[in-house]
Order: structure tokens, then C-alpha cells, then sequence
């Protein structure tokens, strides 16, 4: 349980990061929407 607990810490980590840097490489708009989707993932998760 407690690995895969870190794992999914780990995980959501890593799509953090993701979607930091899509949203500055595509511009203001970009992070709203990646935002929302991965805030969306989270929620659900």
C-alpha cells in the first residue's frame, strides 16, 4: 500500500511537471486548459 501510495505521489508529480512545461511552451491559454485537466485527473485519482 505505502509503495503504492509513492507511486501515485510520484506519478502526479511527474505530470505536474508536465504540464508546467507544455503550459510555457504554449502560452497562457495552454496552462488553463492543462490546468484544469490534470487538477480534473487529480480530483478523480
Amino acid at each position: 500500500m505505502l509503495a503504492a501510495g509513492q507511486f501515485k505521489t510520484r506519478s502526479l508529480l511527474v505530470v505536474a511537471t508536465m504540464t508546467v512545461g507544455l503550459a510555457l511552451w504554449r502560452g497562457r491559454y495552454g496552462l488553463l486548459v492543462l490546468g484544469g485537466v490534470a487538477i480534473a485527473l487529480t480530483w478523480r485519482g
